[in-house]
């Protein structure tokens, strides 16, 4: 299957990231879809410029600067999804579990004023990020293409795993957003992991194949008022393939989209796809050019609604069962029915 595959490319063929490997330069981001990530996120580093071309305080700098780590581990019955965010003003971290078995979800989550103990790595390659309190903490560690993820709730370890990032080429892109931010994400999909669950009366194995791994590192000075879509989907097909889908709307999408499906690890990207809604529970994505179809039947739905003073968020994080069907640059066809995936629908004031 993979020897028919296109491959990802690179928007500029000649070019190569810096000795460095930041992604600011000079004051500036670096736009573009790269087949090599950059090895530092450096987004303090951006020289934040008002509409009318006055340098914004260090302080206006520090609060437009939004990080978010999230990570899914799924097999054909269970999702687990955990995040850290850092919006500066405030500091968030969720974990959750649902069983698509018997329709139960369990979750745990807390807030942090003024980000207090949210401390997200800038380096998508090496160092740790954390989220710390009493009710829940949460530990991600990078070392190179491997990722110790641990979560705690209430200070006793409940999940132990360590992802396997050499098996997914990696999205990496980078972005203009609004009249003068930007957006950068790296997103991996259907990886493998070892590692373990012991939390809520579930004691699993994640070592096992049917266990797949879905990372998303996001960052940037970001719309003030913005709102987008997501899906995130890591699965097996019948032949044992695995398959990785990764389609956002509304962000990321100034020029090009971050979508992209993995097969067995190679990325292809995918056209500009539409979320629409048919229900409360169904919803159905499509491209204009009908490359892309998928259906979502949405169940279990972690969610967090924020409206205070300056600062306000819904955020939805369905899990649901899609399926799809994607025609590749190629002329393959990629088909399934009925993988436990996630879509998101956020809207945000920050």
């Amino acid at each position: 299957m993979n020897a028919h595959l296109t491959p990802f490319f690179e928007p500029i063929d000649s070019f190569e990231y810096p000795v460095n490997g930041a992604l600011m330069q000079d004051g500036q981001p670096l736009f573009g879809r790269w087949s090599r990530p950059p090895k530092h996120i450096n987004g303090q580093d951006f020289d934040q410029m008002t509409p009318f071309g006055q340098p914004v305080s260090r302080l206006r700098r520090h609060v437009s600067f939004k990080q978010f780590r999230f990570v899914s581990l799924n097999s054909a019955d269970l999702m687990i999804g955990l995040a850290m965010v850092d919006l500066a003003w405030v500091g968030h971290g969720f974990f959750y579990l649902y069983d698509h078995r018997s329709g139960q979800r369990q979750s745990v989550q807390h807030t942090q004023p003024l980000a207090y103990h949210t401390r997200l790595n800038p380096s998508p390659y090496y160092g740790t990020s954390d989220f710390r309190s009493k009710r829940l903490s949460i530990e991600i560690n990078q070392r190179q293409a491997k990722r110790r993820v641990r979560a705690w709730h209430q200070q006793r370890l409940c999940l132990d795993v360590t992802i396997d990032q050499r098996a997914c080429q990696p999205l990496a892109l980078c972005s203009p957003t609004g009249a003068t931010g930007w957006t950068y994400t790296q997103k991996s999909t259907a990886m493998p992991m070892v590692g373990m669950l012991d939390w809520q009366g579930y004691q699993v194995d994640l070592s096992t194949p049917d266990w797949l791994a879905a990372t998303d590192d996001s960052c940037g000075v970001l719309r003030h008022v913005t709102a987008w879509h997501w899906l995130s989907l890591s699965t097996r097909l019948a032949d044992g393939a695995s398959l990785g889908l990764n389609i956002a709307s509304g962000v990321n999408d100034s020029f090009g989209t971050e979508n992209t499906v993995w097969l067995d690890g190679l990325a292809v990207e995918l056209p500009p796809i539409l979320f629409q809604q048919i229900d409360a529970e169904r919803w159905q994505l499509f491209s204009a050019d009908g490359r892309v179809r998928l259906h979502v039947q949405t169940y279990g739905c972690h969610q967090d609604s924020t409206n205070v003073l300056l600062v306000a968020s819904r955020f939805r994080q369905w899990v649901g069962l899609i399926s799809g069907r994607i025609v590749l640059p190629n002329q393959q066809v990629v088909e399934w029915q009925g993988k436990l995936g996630l879509l998101e629908k956020h809207y945000a004031r920050w």
